[in-house]
């Protein structure tokens, strides 16, 4: 009986999509803190650099998009 409950709960945690976390989380590496860096830039192909960079870098590490909250801060949510 206890095996079976055992395989139950596997099963049950295979069946659930594995999905990343809802909280915004602050990209803690800080070669990646300067990804944002160009947002205060007065060149708008430098704002877009910057807001792409930084959401690739979240996508990349299982998130779903990558923001760029405050100058030099990218957030992945």
């Amino acid at each position: 009986m206890k095996w079976a409950l055992i395989v139950l709960l596997l099963l049950f945690n295979l069946v659930q999509p594995i999905q990343p976390s809802t909280n915004p989380r602050t990209v803690d590496d800080p070669v990646y803190w300067s990804l944002c860096e160009g947002m205060d830039s007065k060149d708008p192909l430098v704002r877009k650099l910057a807001k792409k960079g930084c959401n690739s870098l979240c996508k990349k590490k299982g998130w779903y998009y990558g923001a760029c909250r405050t100058v030099g801060v990218c957030t992945c949510i």
